[in-house]
């Protein structure tokens, strides 16, 4: 079994990586892209096998995918690895007013579909056909 290790021990690594690795200090948002992608299938992959190990290992790549796109934004001076913490967590209670914010609960689909005026709204551009037809019928937007 590894040791256990905090994020602040990932991101200072991270960090220390970008300034003594010839390879990670070249690298930007643009070259690892591929990786992004590449990671994200493999842990879909570990998912649908129900490979616990795997899920554990794959998690762990995004997350250093996660990492470094953070700190490459960081040395760019647009926004570090805490903002993106701070929106995830902005966004996760805004998907829950009936815990944080005193609202009624509310299916998190139908909150984004009431502001969605197409199906495709917020897919990715690339994102392939046949996921975009794929996607959960809660998509479909909310006439008011």
């Amino acid at each position: 079994m590894q040791p256990k290790a905090t994020l602040e021990d990932t991101l200072a690594l991270m960090k220390d990586l970008r300034a003594r690795c010839e390879w990670d200090a070249a690298q930007t948002h643009e070259s690892l892209r591929p990786y992004l992608a590449e990671e994200a299938a493999e842990l879909d992959e570990a998912l649908r096998l129900g490979d616990d190990g795997a899920i554990r290992e794959e998690l762990g790549d995004v997350l250093l995918q996660v990492l470094f796109h953070s700190v490459v934004a960081e040395q760019r001076g647009a926004f570090d690895a805490a903002d993106v913490a701070a929106g995830l967590i902005a966004k996760m209670r805004a998907r829950h007013p009936h815990l944080y914010g005193g609202g009624e609960r509310e299916p998190w689909e139908r909150m984004k579909a009431r502001r969605r005026t197409s199906i495709e709204e917020g897919l990715p551009a690339g994102l392939p056909a046949v996921a975009v037809k794929a996607a959960p019928v809660g998509r479909q937007p909310v006439s008011a």
